[in-house]
This record gives structure tokens, C-alpha cells and sequence, in this order.
């Protein structure tokens, strides 16, 4: 397996729920087949004594086999079977959240969830549940527009768990939605197309992609260019992220100029997410 495939794959297994060590362990076993903790250990990088406390959890989600040997053998399930394992985990995952959601937005509909104040506000949010229902809110309050800015790996998690409810009812509205990504999720997506969640494959029509081709972390929502939510906190989690939300004018004047500074150096690709979407659904 080539460098630039297996830092592909291991991007993909994390972005799908597995931490960073079980993604290393598990794409070492993919290239050795059977083999024992030690030749594990030298192939992944993790040390030998974590492998042995990592790879019974790895037995047991399914992604592993082991083979009663002396000395003991462990071999991976092949990797587009544990793609899909994996997929249809979270996206059962995602429907659970969702009945939660909905029966504790039942329970709290007498109360406002939340109000934005008519008077200039700046302050720092903890995301504790994902997707987050300030964000949420603004998603299905705004009215004109919607810009994105979305690097690879937090789009691949958004579109497989969050943007269902997140662009609910979009072919209805009529919005202007535009999303920054990064040159890379093509590649990934072409490669592994069905990583496109169904959900979000027909709404995609509705929405603008560019393409950046410099790398950037940050996240940053713009609504109706009066509202900013921007990732202040780099991390792969998306349930745990700090955003800074505001709606101070001064802010906002600048954050919607480098918007469309971004939107002009980025650049279409004749190789699109929508084309990928297409391929998706022959399967």
C-alpha cells in the first residue's frame, strides 16, 4: 500500500470513528495478513504495549479476527468491508441521535431554544452535542444565504452525520448555498464515492463547491451575512468543538471579505462533488 493511500485510508477510518492507533493497527494488519503483536507493533509505529491493550477492542468491533496460534495471530477484515461496516454503524448511530433530538426538542418547544439578541454579541461556545442546536437554529432560520468553509475531514463527518438536519427543507428555500472544501476530498470521495452519504447526495444540486488547493483547519459558518459561527479549536471531534459566534459588524465586514477573497482564488473542478454524488447512486 502506497504512503499517500494509507494516510488516505487512515483520514477516512478516523473520520469514521476509529482513533488514530486502531486506524495505524488496523491498516498494518491490511498489509501483513495474519501476523503477532510484535510484527504489528513494527509495522503501525504504536508500541507494543498498547497494540496488546488496542487490539481486543478492534476483536471486538468486528474489524479484526483472531487466530489461536502460539504465538497468537490477529488478521484484518478486508478494508471495503470495514468501510462499510463502518458507514452503516454511524449512520444508525446518526438515526438514534436523531429520535433523541427530536423527542427532547418535543419535551423543550414551549421554551426558546435560542434568541439572538437585536444588540451586538461576541462570545465563545462549547459544543457539547453535535449538532449543535444554536447552529442548527441558524441553519434552518436563515433565509438568503449560507457560506461554508469546510476542510476535508470535517466535511466528511458533517456529511455523513449532520447534514441531513442541517440543510432540511433546502430544495424548498430558496437559498444561496456555497461550500469551500479542499482539492483533497476529491480524491478521497472519487476513490470511495459511496462515503457520500445518501442524505445529502440530493441537496447537493442546491449548493456551490469550490476547490482550495492551499490547506487550511478552520471551520466558519457565515448566515445571511449577519451571523458568524468560526472554529476556534483544531480538533477531529466535531461533538467538541469551541466556535466563536457574533454578529458585531466589524467582524462580520471582514470575515464575509476573506469569504469571497477564498471564493475567488479557489477554482471549480471538472471532477466535482455532484459528479461523485452520480457515481454514488449507480452502485
Amino acid at each position: 500500500m502506497e504512503l499517500t493511500e494509507n494516510n488516505e485510508h487512515t483520514e477516512i477510518l478516523v473520520s469514521l470513528g476509529l482513533r488514530l492507533s486502531e486506524a495505524k493497527i488496523f491498516l498494518a494488519l491490511s498489509e501483513l495478513g495474519p501476523a503477532p503483536v510484535s510484527l504489528i507493533s513494527n509495522r503501525s509505529g504504536v508500541a507494543r504495549e498498547f497494540v496488546y491493550q488496542i487490539i481486543p477492542k478492534l476483536v471486538n468491533k468486528g474489524l479484526v479476527e483472531e487466530i489461536l496460534t502460539i504465538p497468537k495471530k490477529y488478521k484484518a477484515t478486508p478494508i471495503e468491508e470495514t468501510f462499510r461496516f463502518l458507514l452503516r454503524r454511524k449512520e444508525e448511530e446518526n438515526r438514534r441521535l436523531h429520535l433523541r433530538a427530536k423527542k427532547a426538542l418535543e419535551k423543550r418547544k414551549s421554551r426558546l431554544l435560542f434568541k439572538v439578541s437585536d444588540a451586538s454579541e461576541t462570545k465563545l461556545i462549547l459544543s457539547r452535542e453535535a449538532p449543535d442546536t444554536r447552529i442548527s437554529e441558524e441553519f434552518s432560520r436563515a433565509k438568503e444565504s449560507i457560506d461554508l468553509t469546510f476542510p476535508t475531514g470535517k466535511f466528511l463527518q458533517w456529511s455523513q452525520y449532520y447534514a441531513k438536519l442541517s440543510l432540511k427543507g433546502i430544495p424548498n428555500r430558496k437559498l444561496k448555498i456555497r461550500i469551500i472544501t479542499q482539492q483533497k476530498l476529491l480524491k478521497i470521495l472519487s476513490n470511495h464515492p459511496r462515503l457520500l452519504n445518501a442524505n445529502l447526495r440530493s441537496k447537493l444540486k442546491h449548493v456551490n463547491f469550490k476547490y482550495s488547493k492551499k490547506p487550511f483547519s478552520v471551520e466558519m459558518m457565515i448566515f445571511d451575512k449577519k451571523t458568524l459561527f468560526v472554529s476556534t479549536k483544531k480538533t477531529s471531534n466535531i461533538n467538541k468543538m469551541v466556535w466563536l459566534r457574533t454578529n458585531n459588524q466589524m467582524i462580520l465586514e471582514m470575515a464575509n471579505y476573506f469569504y469571497e477573497a477564498l471564493w475567488e482564488e479557489s477554482s471549480e473542478n471538472a471532477i466535482n462533488i455532484q459528479r461523485v454524488a452520480n457515481i454514488a447512486e449507480s452502485f
